[in-house]
């Protein structure tokens, strides 16, 4: 039986307003930029004070990790990339990790609207915007700062830690308001407050039925592969690593800073080692088989 749920306008209004009136938008937004600037600033000092990539301190009891990771900027063949996945997968799966790039077929005078037989059903994100009155609710205590630069390194870190983890909450608490409004059959919603609007994700079309109706050709030099999705191919072991490596090049590097605790740090690390190891077994099975 088909459960059906009711949009409450009433109860999701009353949350949002409260949400507002407590302050908790405003020091979401504040967290969010106050942590930034802060790690932007003990990134600078560290560049400029030593040439060590890893960095620790102690905060409150737990050790805090500073660290410099270099990592590759590299430029993707697509066509290439996607020609190497058909060799692995032929489902509706393509459709998550294969788009139809809109460029490339206008540039040889194809309205990409011509598929829109081929879309799936879309689907929605809610987004708030607050008005003038919504952004008075704000506690002076969680204004945003650009002033960092006179810190100490351990009162920098203090702070990025502390509006990492109270953005997580508050990340929390606004996705629980939000959550009622994708329930709205309306594409907007205006309170007191402001507006809440329901936001199409990026359309998905049917790459497999495509691939039926125009052949592999056209996906080949038409399609854009999704690199996030191939990665977690990879990671199932759906497609080998080596066909995303192989379509691309390195054209540059960068260094990223991230501050994390240090049992964040070991829970990604674990994580990344178990991805390791199913993989490794995946590979094993194939073996004997």
């Amino acid at each position: 039986m088909t459960k059906f749920v009711i949009f409450d306008e009433k109860q999701a209004e009353k949350d949002l307003l409260e949400y507002v009136i407590t302050g908790a938008h405003a020091e979401r937004s504040a967290c969010e930029k106050n942590g930034t600037a802060a790690q932007d600033a003990l990134k600078d000092i560290l560049l400029s004070s030593s040439d060590e990539k890893r960095h620790e301190y102690s905060l409150a009891g737990q050790k805090i990790i500073a660290k410099f990771v270099a990592k590759d900027i590299k430029n993707t063949n697509h066509s290439k990339l996607i020609e190497g996945v058909f060799e692995f997968v032929r489902s509706e799966a393509l459709s998550q990790a294969i788009t139809l790039d809109k460029d490339k077929l206008a540039e040889d005078g194809i309205d990409i609207a011509d598929f829109s037989n081929y879309l799936y059903k879309p689907t929605y994100f809610v987004r708030f915007s607050p008005n003038k009155f919504a952004k008075s609710f704000n506690n002076s205590l969680f204004t945003a700062t650009d002033d960092m630069y006179g810190l100490e390194t351990e009162e920098l870190v203090r702070r990025i830690i502390f509006n990492k983890e109270r953005h997580v909450m508050l990340d929390e608490y606004y996705t629980n308001v939000m959550r009622p409004f994708k329930m709205m059959k309306d594409l907007k919603f205006t309170s007191s407050m402001g507006t809440v609007s329901k936001v199409a994700n990026k359309p998905v079309w049917d790459i497999n039925a495509i691939i039926q109706t125009y052949g592999d050709d056209f996906i080949i030099k038409y399609g854009k592969a999704k690199l996030t999705e191939l990665t977690r191919f990879v990671e199932i072991g759906a497609i080998p690593k080596s066909v995303i490596s192989e379509s691309q090049i390195v054209i540059d590097r960068r260094l990223d800073f991230m501050v994390m605790t240090e049992e964040a740090e070991r829970r990604a690390m674990d994580m990344y080692g178990n991805i390791l190891a199913q993989k490794a077994k995946r590979n094993l099975t194939r073996s004997f088989a």
